[in-house]
């Protein structure tokens, strides 16, 4: 468990670099693929919001939008004594659109997502990256990264 000694030390160190704490996910699902248990790819829904939910008692999620308007994340008065977060998903995983209607809108988080459009097992594009986006971009103002392959 983190202190207030802990808290302060972590802020502190990140101020210096004006920076963020980045937290990464891949897939949040309580059924995930073999490949994502192996490869420790995954969490589950439950688990996902109880780590939410205790971080929020020291720490305030970062919208993506705030990182590059350039303002400072450690100037808020109402933040100034939690660590500014950034939550990020990797490769646009199909349980993303549920996991961001059902556990991060109502806790007014809004991630970061860095969709990989290239094929991961032969020639099958992840097609459902860009169904992904389009799904809840607009409702939620997710920011989307798109890794493009250029012929």
């Amino acid at each position: 468990m983190l202190n207030q000694k802990h808290i302060a030390v972590i802020r502190e160190t990140l101020a210096l670099t004006g920076l963020p704490l980045v937290l990464s996910m891949h897939a949040v699902s309580d059924f995930p693929s073999p490949f994502l248990c192996q490869n420790y790819l995954t969490i589950s829904p439950r688990r996902i919001s109880r780590i939410l939910d205790y971080l929020s008692k020291f720490c305030w999620f970062v919208n993506p939008k705030d990182i590059s308007s350039g303002k400072s994340l450690y100037a808020s008065d109402v933040n100034r004594e939690k660590i500014p977060v950034l939550l990020t998903f990797d490769d646009g995983f199909s349980s993303l659109t549920r996991v961001v209607s059902d556990i991060l809108m109502p806790r007014s988080i809004v991630p970061l997502l860095f969709v990989n459009s290239e094929p991961v097992i032969g020639d099958i594009p992840l097609v459902s990256s860009f169904i992904l986006y389009f799904a809840f971009s607009c409702k939620t103002g997710a920011i989307l990264f798109i890794s493009l392959r250029i012929l």
